[in-house]
């Protein structure tokens, strides 16, 4: 796996995948109304992020990037992207 130097200087793995995809599906089906899904992403991925929270319909989407990783500009671009797919 890609490894990438964190600002802490640590080394950590580029994508870090808590939860298979399918897996995550599995959980986002077990939530009754009125619960809501709230999806953690700690990559820096834009694209992932965008691509799992529509799989999962998340309602809420958490990101765990470190800011040095996913500026605001990153994360406006995120935002367009799933507003783009909710219409």
């Amino acid at each position: 796996m890609a490894r990438r130097r964190h600002a802490s200087g640590y080394d950590q793995p580029a994508i870090h995948f808590t939860q298979p995809i399918a897996q995550a599906r599995r959980i986002a089906a077990a939530i009754a109304l009125p619960a809501k899904l709230s999806a953690l992403f700690l990559s820096d991925d834009v694209a992932l992020i965008a691509d799992w929270a529509r799989q999962l319909s998340a309602a809420i989407v958490h990101l765990g990037a470190a800011p040095d990783l996913l500026p605001p500009a990153r994360v406006a671009e995120l935002k367009r992207a799933l507003l783009r797919a909710s219409l």
